[in-house]
């Protein structure tokens, strides 16, 4: 997954996540589930803010791509929409 333009919303959406857990109830939230599993993104300055929930969430780079973490981006909703924080007030 990754984020095509700089400064404009990212619409993550689960989808399939039934396979993740297998006879487990609960759910797909969190670091238990996504573990490192993240979206790329344009550059890695800056926070990104979940409109949903509110949560700030900073990005990081792994293998030298800027990306969101899908554990700390959905640790609390199913879906998120996380836009540069600077830009939503």
């Amino acid at each position: 997954m990754h984020a095509r333009r700089t400064g404009a919303p990212i619409t993550i959406a689960t989808r399939w996540f039934a396979t993740l857990l297998g006879d487990e109830t609960h759910l797909p939230l969190g670091e238990p589930v996504w573990t490192d599993t993240a979206v790329e993104i344009p550059d890695l300055t800056g926070t990104w803010k979940n409109v949903f929930t509110g949560e700030m969430v900073r990005p990081d780079a792994a293998e030298d791509k800027p990306r969101l973490s899908l554990a700390q981006t959905l640790a609390y909703f199913l879906v998120a929409l996380p836009v540069p924080a600077d830009t939503w007030r």
